[in-house]
């Protein structure tokens, strides 16, 4: 990852990096991510990949599990322990032995990455066999966003003339910012989601980050994360897709909806 982002990431505001969070205020906010990870994880070493602040990985320590929480920028928060650490690193060279963890969870990270097939090939690693990977982000593809962001989101508190043109000032999000911008995507996103489900190919879309400020969620993504792509490239290296979708939602949301709920289970081939 390119110096500039990893500076942003040590540096940049609620919006980029969640930071400076009292303890309850970091459990409410995680509580559905760690609540993901432990109904398929019941305990053993975990790997917290890209926990910015580090507050996931210490709600997870204090369920019981003894964690590595890892991140590219040294700025945590939550203080080690004896099942806590913290280590610095890249996720596409994780700095652990094969097999290391019993689990790799992630939590709006993947999004960010420059190559997601290399970071889940490292998270293959350093996962043991029969090991646990729990994601839980975006969906950069999803449909119903675009069409909320084109219905209210878009309407309000902006002069008329910011709803249709851009101007130097406005965010670069994945699913646009300005009318015109948001139905293009809405658009592209509904032709690739179709060509999808007619192919098994799995194809990462990628795009230029925005990492100029005013920021705005995931304005910094490189990557359309997205639950098919991801729970597909996982199968391919050997992972049993155990959950594709956020629980309690039907399963054939999962294209349409936003977020990216996956949980698999590491096979046993050791290659």
């Amino acid at each position: 990852m390119s110096p500039s982002l990893r500076d942003l990431y040590r540096s940049a505001d609620q919006a980029v990096r969640i930071r400076r969070l009292s303890r309850s205020e970091a459990a409410e906010l995680y509580s559905g991510y760690v609540a993901f990870v432990t109904a398929h994880v019941p305990a053993g070493r975990l790997l917290d990949l890209g926990c910015g602040a580090g507050w996931s990985s210490s709600l997870f320590a204090a369920q019981g599990y003894d964690v590595v929480g890892l991140d590219l920028a040294a700025a945590f928060e939550p203080p080690p322990g004896e099942r806590l650490r913290f280590s610095l690193g890249d996720a596409a060279r994780l700095p652990f032995p094969d097999g290391s963890f019993d689990a790799v969870a992630a939590y709006q990270f993947l999004e960010h990455v420059p190559d997601p097939q290399s970071v889940l090939l490292e998270v293959r690693r350093v996962l043991r066999p029969g090991g646990w990977f729990c994601l839980v982000g975006p969906n950069l593809m999803g449909l119903t966003p675009s069409l909320t962001a084109a219905l209210f989101h878009v309407w309000r508190n902006r002069p008329v003339r910011r709803i249709f043109l851009r101007d130097e000032a406005m965010p670069r999000h994945p699913y646009g910012n300005t009318l015109p911008e948001i139905v293009r995507q809405f658009v592209s996103n509904a032709v690739l989601l179709a060509s999808k489900l007619v192919s098994s190919d799995v194809r990462f879309h990628m795009r230029t980050p925005d990492t100029v400020p005013p920021f705005h969620a995931d304005n910094d993504a490189r990557f359309l994360l997205n639950p098919l792509d991801l729970a597909r490239a996982l199968h391919g290296l050997g992972f049993e897709v155990v959950r594709s979708g956020k629980p309690g939602r039907l399963g054939a949301l999962k294209l349409l909806v936003g977020g990216t709920w996956v949980a698999a289970k590491r096979g046993n081939a050791t290659s």
